[in-house]
């Protein structure tokens, strides 16, 4: 069940026809636990006693990326996928590549 978020959006999109509708748009995934806010608060209400790093960050796009990983010889069948990476000036695109962790997920209908 830990890939249900994505598994279901992937699922929906062709039920709504959202790729027919906006042939040119695509979809963005981000994990609400990758942002500064999440963080912050966190670090406010740790009972891990995280160090360094929080070990409850970035867990959502990961499992995402799992998924995509999991099953991308099939997905790239119906779907281009892009890597994304926060920077100063948003978010860097890149071709997707399996072995790359990712702040982000974004896809196109092929």
């Amino acid at each position: 069940m830990e890939m249900s978020i994505l598994f279901s959006i992937l699922y929906l999109v062709p039920y709504f026809s959202f790729f027919d509708r906006l042939p040119r748009n695509g979809i963005i995934v981000f994990g609400s636990d990758s942002t500064n806010h999440y963080l912050e608060n966190c670090k406010s209400n740790c009972n891990k006693n995280c160090e360094d790093a929080c070990k409850n960050a970035n867990r959502r796009i990961q499992l995402y990326s799992k998924y995509v990983n999991r099953n991308y010889e099939k997905l790239q069948l119906k779907y281009e996928f892009f890597g994304g990476l926060r920077t100063e000036q948003g978010i860097l695109l890149l071709p997707y590549d399996k072995s790359k962790q990712y702040d982000a997920i974004l896809l196109f209908k092929n």
